[in-house]
């Protein structure tokens, strides 16, 4: 996991997987904590981020400081970070409560269609029972069995069928509604993640230039202190030549005595 994405989950900004929340705690387990010098990076980091989080979420609460590494000018608060948009999800049916592939059953008995003592359905069973006769010879068969049966009458069937095809027609309507609120509904929710998404770029680009920023001013610190550091070493170094020369020089000048009256070393 880079350390982008650490540093955004740190500001609030992306939330990690459950996979990489376990990789960046087991990461920190391994990390030696004789370590004096990751600790205090880290020490830096977690300060800097707590107090650009602070600024996204409006904390009014002063972020605990740490020694600087030179002289800074602080840093100007962030933007508060954007109103994510809250979103309809659109299921089936949305709004307007469409349940997908309701029984047909229970559509006509909220439409309160009265019962049928023959139903069009029945009706229908019995004509495919007899699909293999011609439609003329059908007919006259089903009439012939109603001529027969005092219990029901074909204009039952027909009654009912007239009344079911009324109730079909009225909820296909009704879907076009839902359809017409369903688009309307994700047409608006899109632009609201638009805008959000944008406003959130914005936010998100400022703090990444400002961090740069930042970036680059403690690079420039850190190289000023490595070049007075390195300066400060070669001087040091050319000192000890010129004194080591200048003690060679002694020490063969103060030589010459013993070596003189014969009592060399």
């Amino acid at each position: 996991m880079s350390s982008f994405l650490k540093a955004m989950s740190k500001l609030g900004l992306v939330e990690l997987e459950e996979e990489e929340r376990a990789k960046l705690a087991q990461s920190r387990r391994k990390k030696s904590p004789n370590d004096q010098t990751s600790t205090d990076d880290m020490a830096e980091l977690d300060r800097i981020l707590a107090e650009t989080k602070s600024a996204l979420q409006g904390d009014s609460r002063k972020p605990a400081t740490s020694q600087p590494i030179a002289n800074k000018t602080p840093a100007a608060a962030p933007s508060p970070a954007p109103q994510s948009p809250v979103t309809t999800p659109i299921a089936n049916g949305g709004a307007s409560g469409l349940i997908e592939g309701r029984p047909m059953a229970d559509i006509y008995l909220e439409a309160m269609v009265p019962p049928s003592s023959f139903s069009a359905e029945k009706l229908l069973k019995v004509l495919e029972g007899l699909k293999a006769l011609p439609p003329a010879t059908r007919k006259a068969a089903v009439l012939a069995m109603d001529s027969a049966d005092e219990n029901w009458s074909i204009a039952d069937a027909i009654l009912d069928a007239q009344r079911k095809t009324r109730v079909l027609r009225t909820e296909s309507e009704r879907l076009s509604v839902v359809l017409t609120d369903a688009e309307q509904l994700a047409q608006q929710s899109l632009a609201d993640q638009d805008r959000y998404l944008e406003k959130a770029t914005a936010l998100i680009q400022e703090e990444i230039a400002k961090l740069q920023t930042q970036l680059q001013q403690e690079t420039q610190t850190v190289d000023e202190q490595k070049a007075a550091t390195k300066a400060q070493l070669l001087a040091t170094r050319e000192g000890v030549a010129r004194e080591r020369q200048r003690f060679e020089h002694e020490i063969h000048q103060l030589s010459q005595v013993p070596h003189t009256f014969g009592d060399s070393e």
